[in-house]
């Protein structure tokens, strides 16, 4: 089916809209048509990578923006990201790049956060927006109140999608379809500016969902950091096992547990880092299980293990 309007005329009123926007999405096998309002004229991404890039792919495909301006350091992800039509343009000044902007998104690794936060600054208008996609939010959300002149507003933000790949090369269309993007407002004028971004992660295919910092930080380092952390030891603790052949034996379970793993261990050393304090207490946490399964295989208690893996199936199945 087709994606766009056949006749100019109609092609001409849909491009030329100021408040809405019409575009085509596949839904169980069947492309439907959907018309959103635009929420922001002119919005910033900085970092073309996998998140940046697929929020820039949506942006253009859903027209939810007059205009999309795209900051890497990278040239060939920046010529990446003209070549996939993710952005009208692209630039390697962060400044240049927030010149206008409405809405900036910083979707860069955690650790330049701050950094880029105190580059832009300046050159940010009254009035502005800017909001993150990093897996950690406490101390981004402390650094922006510093860092950020009065007049512009932060929220921090979490799209709970992705992949284990990276780069502009591995953006995808509808990856955040279905999923959870989290807000993490702290202030009367970020709750406000919550409301906006919510309906834009909406039009974006995700659930919006509000929530405080510290709840962010302890939720994630359960359900992601930790996860993380895990499958980077279970491939240690099967490297080197065996003369190697452990690993050469390896099927679909080991392979599916461990597919995080082969994430960016640098991303992961920064996440781990900036949320250490909340990982420690899910590590404990996690010891506390361990052992009382250790102790259940010490005794050989069958019906202890059953009721333990089976209260854990019955939770894993409704997710």
């Amino acid at each position: 089916m087709r994606r766009v309007p056949r006749s100019r005329k109609c092609w001409r009123r849909w491009r030329r809209s100021a408040v809405s926007s019409k575009y085509w999405v596949r839904i169980r096998g069947k492309w439907e048509s959907k018309t959103v309002a635009k929420l922001y004229n002119n919005i910033a991404i900085l970092g073309l990578g996998l998140i940046g890039g697929s929020i820039a792919l949506d942006l253009k495909k859903r027209r939810l923006a007059r205009r999309v301006v795209g900051y890497n350091r990278s040239a060939p992800s920046r010529r990446a990201a003209l070549r996939r039509r993710a952005c009208d343009a692209v630039t390697g000044d962060p400044v240049a790049a927030v010149r206008d902007a409405d809405l900036v998104v910083l979707a860069t690794p955690v650790r330049h956060i701050p950094e880029l936060l105190r580059k832009i600054a300046p050159g940010l208008k009254n009035g502005a927006v800017v909001t993150d996609v990093g897996s950690t939010k406490e101390n981004i959300v402390r650094r922006a109140k510093k860092l950020l002149p009065k007049g512009v507003v932060f929220v921090g933000g979490h799209p709970i999608a992705g992949t284990e790949k990276t780069g502009m090369a591995s953006a995808l269309e509808g990856l955040f379809e279905g999923r959870w993007w989290v807000f993490t407002p702290d202030s009367a004028a970020s709750k406000k500016a919550t409301k906006r971004l919510s309906r834009l992660a909406k039009a974006l295919g995700a659930k919006p969902l509000a929530i405080s910092p510290k709840e962010h930080d302890e939720i994630l380092a359960a359900i992601s950091h930790l996860p993380h952390m895990l499958a980077y030891a279970l491939v240690h603790a099967a490297m080197g096992l065996q003369g190697g052949k452990a690993l050469k034996l390896s099927g679909s379970s080991f392979r599916d547990v461990t597919r995080i793993a082969a994430s960016s261990a640098q991303m992961w050393t920064d996440i781990g880092l900036d949320n250490h304090r909340e990982i420690l207490r899910m590590i404990d946490r996690h010891e506390q299980f361990l052992k009382k399964l250790k102790g259940l295989l010490a005794k050989r208690d069958a019906k202890g293990l059953e009721k333990f893996f089976e209260s854990a199936a019955r939770v894993r199945r409704k997710l």
